[in-house]
């Protein structure tokens, strides 16, 4: 069976600080965890390449109001609330991880792999 794994080496960025569960360094370790298992050397096992998401890709399925918001917190760096930094960085990861999803879903949709796995994506909204 053919597996795809979604990753980006920017998904690090996405890091909401000290304290948080979502912290940055979660995606090294998972990868470096894959690494010392050998799962890259298993001919059945490729790397998909994300792209991040367009904001029109955003508006398909958010808020126009609520996407204009997170992009202006991002360039400004400013929090959506006291638990939720944001950044360009932490925005730019945050578009990349969703475009893993999509592209681990497409991926299977045209027959590439049948199973794939997209690292960060889910959130709490899984």
């Amino acid at each position: 069976m053919k597996v795809g794994i979604a990753y980006h080496e920017k998904y690090c960025q996405y890091d909401l600080g000290p304290g948080h569960p979502f912290r940055g360094d979660r995606f090294v370790n998972t990868i470096r965890l894959f690494e010392e298992q050998g799962l890259f050397r298993l001919p059945n096992v490729t790397m998909l390449e994300p792209k991040p998401v367009t904001k029109q890709d955003l508006l398909k399925v958010h808020d126009k109001d609520y996407v204009d918001l997170i992009f202006r917190l991002a360039e400004k760096s400013k929090p959506y609330d006291v638990e939720t930094p944001v950044s360009p960085q932490i925005l730019e990861a945050a578009r990349l991880i969703i475009g893993g999803a999509l592209e681990a879903g497409k991926a299977v949709y045209e027959g590439k792999v049948e199973r794939a796995v997209a690292l960060g994506c889910g959130y709490h909204h899984a």
